[in-house]
């Protein structure tokens, strides 16, 4: 844990402790954990470290520990076909099989603003390798995918009625930004991204058994309770497949408040909503999630994957950041998040109660389809 610097005087005196206290059952020797920070501002108010990167090794976790951030990769993902379609390469209205024609043809045309939106109504090809019994953790190939995707021209809904969150929209999407590029992801990434921002160990790491300097182990538990390494077969894209580290997250996060790269017409595009469906604007953008807490607008994105979870939010209206990067699937960073934010504004953790929810979720219990 590192709490340097004195607090402002208008937030609570106990409020290091308080947020060492969410991440207690996690920060000890013989547990993995997170790294967490929380801005005001611009002015950190919060470090924190928690558990173990290398159990082996009795690696604990710091700044630099680079650990996988999952779909938090789709907002990379995004920026860089934005950057792209400013120059022209692109357009986020064409038809994805423009791009891509050995797709099949679609019920109805499909762009790349509905597969950015989570929006296009395309099956998951995750899902279909699990339903067919390829399970993640099984060896697999990009090909492979692209075979699986390939075969389906069915869709769950005609694009833009409906929102379903689908990793096939974003494994389009990497692939046609290196086809428009005629770079690799990550030469796209450090070119545009994060070289500028000087996020020097983030990058797109495709297989979990690559080898990167100070890569944290993933943690699941096993069947014996104890803590077991977790690790997937499948290679992974702009879809979730990068890693990054506090810091680096952190400078992102900066970013996206005070953007050096990409427009802030480009960002605003991505937190504004991505379709509105039944006169409801989607909580989904162009590769960012915005909804509410307490009366605030969250902007953010989390990430889930073999052994690990990962949130990074910002609460703009309170000028509030979090980050929190997790190296264990038994962790919720969304919840957490918002119990941190709890604890910054002086609130009681704990979901705010509505007069009468209680009794309005009872008249709604049932079994739905």
């Amino acid at each position: 844990m590192s709490h340097d610097s004195p607090l402002p005087p208008d937030l609570p005196r106990d409020l290091n402790a308080r947020i060492d206290g969410l991440f207690a059952r996690w920060a000890h020797p013989d547990s993995p954990g997170a790294a967490v920070s929380v801005t005001r501002h611009g002015r950190e108010i919060h470090r924190g470290f928690y558990g173990m990167a290398d159990l082996a090794h009795a690696v604990p976790i710091d700044a630099r520990t680079v650990i996988r951030i999952g779909s938090q990769t789709k907002q990379f993902t995004v920026l860089l076909a934005l950057m792209l379609e400013a120059e022209g390469k692109l357009s986020m209205e064409d038809d994805v099989r423009r791009h891509l024609p050995w797709l099949p043809a679609y019920p109805q045309t499909v762009t790349l603003r509905h597969l950015a939106a989570n929006v296009g109504g395309l099956r998951d090809f995750l899902e279909i390798m699990m339903l067919g019994g390829l399970p993640l953790g099984a060896p697999s190939t990009r090909a492979g995918a692209r075979r699986i995707i390939g075969r389906h021209g069915g869709v769950n809904f005609r694009p833009g009625t409906d929102l379903i969150y689908c990793n096939t929209g974003f494994f389009l999407l990497s692939e046609i930004i290196e086809q428009v590029s005629g770079q690799s992801f990550n030469q796209l990434l450090e070119e545009r991204i994060t070289g500028p921002l000087g996020m020097r160990d983030t990058r797109l790491m495709r297989w979990d058994s690559e080898i990167l300097p100070r890569l944290a182990d993933h943690h699941g538990r096993g069947p014996d309770g104890g803590w077991h390494k977790a690790q997937w077969g499948v290679v992974l894209g702009g879809e979730g497949g990068m890693v990054s580290t506090l810091e680096d997250m952190t400078a992102w996060l900066a970013n996206l408040d005070a953007p050096k790269v990409g427009t802030p017409e480009m960002l605003a595009r991505m937190s504004a909503p991505g379709a509105v469906i039944d006169g409801i604007p989607s909580p989904y953008g162009l590769g960012l999630v915005t909804c509410r807490y307490r009366g605030l607008a969250s902007i953010g994105h989390g990430g889930g994957v073999a052994g690990g979870r990962s949130e990074s939010v910002r609460f703009p209206e309170a000028g509030i950041g979090i980050v929190i990067l997790g190296n264990t699937d038994d962790m919720g960073p969304f919840s957490l998040a918002r119990r941190i934010l709890d604890l910054v504004l002086g609130h009681e953790p704990g979901p705010p109660r509505a007069k009468g929810a209680a009794d309005r979720l009872a008249r709604a219990a049932g079994l739905y389809r």
